[in-house]
């Protein structure tokens, strides 16, 4: 009896105390977590190895081939689109030799991803935060996202999708960066090139999609707005900012490429549908994300950094109304799918990606807000935060999520396509594609075989039997064929 009462004696079961005590007490939460994100990062630069291009990877090709690096731009702004900033890193990533471009793209996403959130978190949060809190914060975020995102194949892995829509939300992370530091920075020279690299990001992001044009416009007039009839008065680099928005806005929607996309929309002046579609597709996905397991998981990790942030005194700047937080996300979410059904006719994957993206940062920020209002409600949580979130709790929570994350994710999709070896086949069956395109005619029409691997990680689209659909024009351009098709007996599997 004396024994069980010493094993109970502080409210932990005797095999929890050997699991806290003997195992989780030498390993800290940052090694689990680095461990889960390392494990879960390799295998998709593995199976990046065995990427190809897709649809609009040969188009971006074809035109770089055939205009050159600035020419291509020069020939996209004015017929396609006026993406300035994405036109130009797509022009350098296609003139690399041999598509270097689809091997490496998921290593660079994921890499500039990381460096971009951390700097950020860095610069936003409390100066007294440690490292490894910031760190552990940046893989948990980044742990979900490559986990979770709504289309690993357009967020990694299609180049095209991959650098124009994760490169926009890389740019607004070091807008936001740059802004924030600018103001902390004593030394003149110092502050001057935060303020150039301010306005280079602020036009970079514009020049992303035009999801930022609206975005970044509807920020500066609430910006505008707000010194005008709240401070009366305005400081002359915001207004310098707003002008630079607006004229690169104006950049982007009257390009003569914009043009000639608007003639071709699908849903044109369709307000109705556009407004229904998109409040179905929000609800939808706001469902999905917010029920996720490993989300809710996920954010009981952040309680001890969000007390750590509350007892240093960095709290008044980030004590929004979480009326107006739910608010501003809401319209952000359902102005980005109204913009892209009007344009386009439909809310693709890539764009759900950068959204998703962005609600995990207003997830954990409005989780924040939550936590403050609690603790100004009840001031004691505090000692019941550091009583019960010890070092093993949070290594045993971060061993839960990296097991869930795991079990759900994308990650038992890039494992099965890799362990089962339709990653490879795909692989070498495009390779033999290319050897026999390479040796056909280039006077008559090529017909070769269809694919007999899709991993789903990687595979996006192939052409058809029909020798005139646009892929397959787009692919006989790319290897100086008059046509090319599959043999008739093929079936698409999408």
């Amino acid at each position: 009896m004396r024994k069980g009462v010493e094993e109970t004696k502080k409210g932990i079961p005797m095999t929890m105390n050997f699991i806290t005590n003997k195992t989780l007490q030498k390993i800290s939460p940052l090694t689990i977590l680095g461990s889960g994100f390392f494990f879960a990062v390799v295998p998709l630069i593995l199976v990046g190895l065995y990427n190809h291009p897709m649809r609009d990877d040969f188009w971006q090709s074809n035109l770089v081939q055939e205009y050159g690096f600035w020419g291509a731009q020069s020939y996209i702004y004015n017929n396609i689109m006026g993406r300035y900033f994405a036109m130009f890193l797509l022009s350098g990533a296609f003139a690399l030799p041999d598509f270097v471009s689809s091997k490496v793209i998921a290593i660079v996403v994921i890499a500039i991803l990381f460096s971009a959130l951390y700097f950020f978190l860095k610069t936003v949060l409390a100066r007294n935060i440690s490292r490894a809190d910031i760190l552990l914060a940046t893989i948990v975020i980044l742990l979900l996202y490559l986990g979770y995102m709504p289309s690993i194949v357009e967020g990694l892995f299609w180049v095209t999708g991959a650098l124009m829509y994760q490169s926009s939300v890389v740019v607004t992370l070091l807008f936001i960066i740059c802004f924030m530091r600018q103001k902390q920075e004593v030394l003149w020279y110092r502050r001057a090139w935060h303020y150039i690299l301010t306005v280079f990001f602020l036009l970079a992001m514009v020049g992303s999609t035009e999801i930022h044009v609206m975005v970044v416009l509807s920020g500066s007039l609430v910006v505008l707005f707000f010194h005008l009839f709240k401070r009366k008065k305005i400081i002359p680099f915001h207004l310098f900012l707003i002008v630079c928005a607006i004229f690169a806005s104006m950049v982007v929607i009257y390009s003569p490429g914009n043009a000639a996309r608007i003639e071709n929309t699908v849903l044109k002046y369709d307000v109705t549908h556009t407004v229904v579609t998109s409040v179905t597709h929000s609800m939808r996905e706001l469902f999905t994300w917010i029920f996720s397991p490993t989300l809710l998981l996920s954010t009981l990790l952040f309680i001890p950094l969000f007390l750590k942030i509350r007892t240093s005194g960095y709290t008044s700047r980030y004590y929004f109304r979480p009326r107006m937080h739910v608010i501003g996300f809401l319209v952000i979410l359902l102005s980005s799918h109204a913009a892209a059904l009007w344009y386009s006719g439909h809310s693709p994957d890539h764009l759900n990606n950068i959204l998703y993206l962005f609600f995990l940062l207003s997830w954990f920020f409005g989780a924040y807000i939550v936590f403050l209002i609690f603790l100004d409600r009840y001031p004691d949580i505090h000692q019941v935060i550091s009583r019960y979130f010890t070092k093993s709790v949070l290594s045993l929570l971060c061993l839960i999520v990296v097991l869930t994350s795991f079990r759900s994710s994308h990650s038992m999709v890039v494992f099965r396509d890799l362990y089962s070896g339709t990653a490879y086949r795909f692989d070498q069956q495009l390779r033999e594609r290319y050897t026999f395109i390479n040796n056909a005619p280039k006077n008559k029409t090529v017909v070769v075989e269809p694919l007999k691997d899709y991993p789903q990680s990687l595979f996006y689209y192939d052409i058809t039997t029909d020798k005139e659909s646009l892929f397959n024009r787009i692919y006989a351009q790319h290897f100086h064929l008059e046509a090319i098709q599959l043999s008739p007996i093929y079936m698409s599997p999408r």
